[in-house]
């Protein structure tokens, strides 16, 4: 049991955590993590991106950055310009269809 204690305990514990905290959003290694500016520059360049990545992933970041103006940067109609601008690109996403009221 000591070597599978061992690799648990040395690879699979710290890993595991790793994942976990980069899904979730928790600490990153060494103290280091993203920044509300650093994720809305990173989106914002993923939006705009010529040529631009798959369309999920577009609007996955899209509906983001749209939040992300909408809760903390307090500007309603950026966000709007955001989701519109998707729309007009992608009129047959699925995941558009819940960013609008009614």
């Amino acid at each position: 049991m000591g070597f599978i204690d061992s690799l648990f305990g040395s690879v699979l514990e710290p890993l595991g955590r790793f994942v976990g905290n980069a899904l979730t959003g928790g600490t990153m290694p060494g103290g280091t993590g993203i920044t509300i500016q650093d994720e809305t520059a990173m989106l914002e360049r993923l939006v705009e991106a010529d040529p631009p990545p798959p369309r999920h992933r577009v609007v996955l970041a899209g509906i983001r950055l749209a939040e992300i103006y909408r809760t903390h940067q307090h500007d309603a109609a950026k966000a709007e310009a955001v989701i519109a601008r998707l729309v007009s690109r992608y009129p047959d996403a699925p995941e558009l269809k819940y960013v609008r009221p009614g």
